[in-house]
């Protein structure tokens, strides 16, 4: 009953979208106090089917198991799916690296070692996602029809890590940006009557007031606001419950050939042994086959 697939326009009569309330501030006093929910809010809802009527001509499979297991088996429906989802997270990655580089240099703390601690640990993250996706593409094999597929080896590990070290990101730049996340004025009061204070106490070391709030406006955003909430509860489960995608890996992973190396490894040094040992001299447990 549910190996089937259609596509209607989303205003065929009975179909319904319920979703919820937007996260980003529309009534913000400027659009710069919300660089990236007032632009990149992706609504979440559900579909309800009150009596719809879908017409043949629009049915791609109607409980056709055969079917069903061919597309996702054979066209390489799911790894292309997520190979883009890898792309995204190379780029989200990096994005939220230049963030933490930023936010540290505009306060000169990137000169103490704690902070490049975090900064390299944010720039490791960054090299992971963009190592998974080039291994992805690097090790892609041709398919019976000719196309290639990208290795799911590693978008399999994309899958398992990602948003634990997405989440390590946010708390990273929470960590670096600390009060000035918190108290950051609207960008609005730089043309406001306080605007005089606002570029006097707003300021920092490396950054005037005008780019010091624009950059925790967008760290904020980023990181600690709703929108943020969002994005790191979507990336948890964006591959469905983090538990079951790590056991599949565990399932799927070639296990057998790395035990029998650890295997092999132990009969060779068994077959190396010197069988006067252990002798009065003392001499060695293995044989000097290097020699």
């Amino acid at each position: 009953n549910y190996a089937f697939g259609f596509a209607i326009p989303t205003s065929t009569p009975g179909l319904k979208f319920i979703c919820r309330p937007p996260v980003a501030h529309f009534d913000a006093a400027s659009p710069m106090d919300g660089p990236l929910s007032l632009r990149y809010d992706e609504s979440d809802g559900i579909a309800v089917f009150d009596d719809v009527l879908v017409p043949w001509e629009r049915v791609f499979l109607f409980r056709d198991k055969e079917a069903e297991a061919v597309i996702r088996g054979q066209t390489g429906a799911g790894p292309h799916a997520l190979h883009q989802s890898v792309v995204r997270a190379a780029s989200k990655a990096e994005f939220m690296m230049a963030l933490a580089l930023a936010i540290a240099q505009s306060t000169k703390i990137d000169e103490h070692n704690p902070v490049q601690v975090m900064l390299a640990e944010t720039i490791s993250i960054a090299e992971f996602a963009r190592t998974c996706r080039i291994g992805a593409e690097a090790e892609a094999h041709k398919t019976k029809f000719g196309t290639f597929s990208p290795a799911m080896r590693h978008i399999s590990l994309w899958q398992s890590m990602f948003w634990k070290f997405y989440n390590r990101q946010c708390e990273i730049i929470n960590t670096l940006g600390a009060g000035g996340l918190v108290g950051v004025p609207s960008f609005a009061e730089l043309a406001g009557g306080a605007k005089k204070d606002v570029e006097k106490y707003f300021q920092s070391v490396n950054a005037g007031s005008s780019k010091r709030i624009k950059l925790n406006r967008l760290a904020y955003d980023a990181a600690l606001s709703s929108f943020a909430g969002r994005q790191r509860l979507y990336e948890q489960y964006y591959s469905g419950d983090p538990m079951r995608t790590q056991s599949l890996m565990f399932r799927m992973y070639p296990k057998d050939e790395h035990i029998q190396r650890v295997h092999d490894m132990l009969d060779d040094l068994e077959g190396r042994q010197n069988p006067n040992w252990p002798d009065k001299e003392g001499g060695p447990a293995f044989e000097r086959t290097w020699e």
